[in-house]
């Protein structure tokens, strides 16, 4: 029964080593694909030019972030104003609506280019 068994293992051994041939083979085989696509993915010109154009979107939303944040400081500041001073009404309903007071009248000038009235 020993002599069998030792047979079969004769027998078996190259298919072992075949096995064992795979598994190495397989092994470097996946290193050299995870090698492979770590560079890939590390250097893709597409992956940096897309970086590079998300961080002017980045930059571009800032100026705008603070663009808006400096017209709302403006129309608070006139707001105040508003509330606080009526002259300041006044002035507004003058310059944006064209009232005026009763009995006012109003002159409007005309410059031409080099300081010349317009006919």
């Amino acid at each position: 029964m020993k002599r069998t068994g030792h047979r079969l293992r004769t027998a078996l051994q190259p298919y072992r080593q075949y096995v064992a041939q795979l598994k190495r083979t397989g092994v470097f085989l996946g290193l050299g694909i995870a090698l492979i696509s770590s560079i890939h993915f590390a250097y893709d010109p597409s992956r940096t030019a897309r970086v590079r154009h998300q961080q002017q979107e980045v930059e571009r939303l800032h100026a705008l972030n603070a663009e808006l944040s400096e017209s709302i400081e403006r129309k608070m500041a006139q707001l105040a104003a508003m509330r606080n001073d009526p002259n300041y009404v006044v002035h507004l309903a003058r310059r944006e609506l064209g009232m005026l007071k009763p009995g006012e009248i109003a002159y409007e000038f005309q410059l031409g280019s080099i300081g010349e009235p317009t006919k």
